[in-house]
């Protein structure tokens, strides 16, 4: 069987409550929308929008080749996937937000709204982001070369001012602890495991599914 997995479904279930999976996946059951999602679809067509007004030059093959060149990407054109065998054919699929290379390296970069700051990124999307970088070294690594993958989650006010910034290299660390969280969600979506709930009654009243196991 083949499964499609939005990569940031994936970083929700395992980051926010396990029980995800089934309500979702299993279930069929549709979260609501809620206003920070329509602020952030908002905001990141204004950021698409401004972007698509940068004048670029495509990029030749020998400056992809070359991680001493930087290089703009265009935002919202980079899509990844990731395929897995674990009794089904898991397919992790997502689109970055921005991505570029800078004195060797490559940032991915993920455009985050919010009313408060906050001291720093959800679990949820740290996994998100590990998605994207996987996804971009499995993907384009043959294409375009260079030195580390750097992740960095923006965090911005309603008017899109830039509020804290967080950055961290994709290491083997980060790598593992992806790897390990794919094979959790696997073994749950295939029945194996029982999923964990978050367990937080706080969490419970946030969460837009409204499922049968809030506490």
């Amino acid at each position: 069987m083949f499964v499609a997995v939005p990569m940031s479904k994936f970083a929700e279930c395992m980051g926010y409550c396990q029980v995800q999976i089934i309500n979702y996946f299993h279930l069929g059951i549709k979260p609501g929308i809620t206003e920070a999602a329509r602020a952030g679809s908002e905001l990141h067509q204004k950021l698409e929008k401004l972007d698509k007004l940068i004048p670029r030059v495509k990029a030749t093959r020998d400056e992809l080749a070359d991680p001493r060149v930087d290089l703009d990407i265009p935002r919202e054109s980079l899509k990844v996937k990731i395929l897995r065998s674990n009794k089904n054919v898991f397919a992790y699929l997502g689109r970055i937000d921005k991505a570029i290379r800078k004195s060797g390296d490559v940032y991915i970069i993920d455009d985050r709204v919010s009313k408060a700051a906050k001291s720093g990124p959800f679990q949820s999307k740290i996994l998100q982001l590990s998605c994207y970088c996987e996804g971009f070294s499995r993907n384009y690594a043959g294409l375009l070369k260079f030195n580390s993958i750097i992740f960095q989650i923006v965090q911005r006010d309603l008017d899109g001012n830039i509020a804290s910034n967080y950055a961290q290299k994709y290491d083997r660390k980060r790598k593992r602890f992806l790897l390990e969280n794919f094979r959790t969600f696997e073994k749950i979506y295939n029945k194996e495991i029982a999923p964990e709930h978050c367990g937080s009654a706080a969490k419970c009243g946030a969460c837009s599914y409204g499922c049968g196991f809030r506490l």
